[in-house]
């Protein structure tokens, strides 16, 4: 299985994004998007914000599942 922070990176830089970029949207720090990349748990409502954002289901950001959009959230 994919490590979390390697499931937020890629997704990240597949969809163009910065962590500034992704920061301003979730409304955290750049640093916080760092930590969160390298294994910090973000909360429940960050993980839906983030997976909304990069067009992904919030479990396959989390690393639960392979495919990445199962529905619309």
């Amino acid at each position: 299985m994919i490590q979390i922070k390697n499931r937020i990176r890629e997704t990240r830089v597949a969809n163009k994004l910065s962590q500034q970029d992704l920061a301003n949207a979730v409304g955290v720090t750049r640093q916080a998007i760092s930590q969160y990349e390298q294994g910090r748990e973000p909360s429940l409502e960050r993980w839906k914000m983030m997976a909304n954002l990069l067009n992904v289901d919030p479990a396959y950001l989390v690393g639960w599942q392979n495919q990445k959009r199962v529905g619309r959230l």
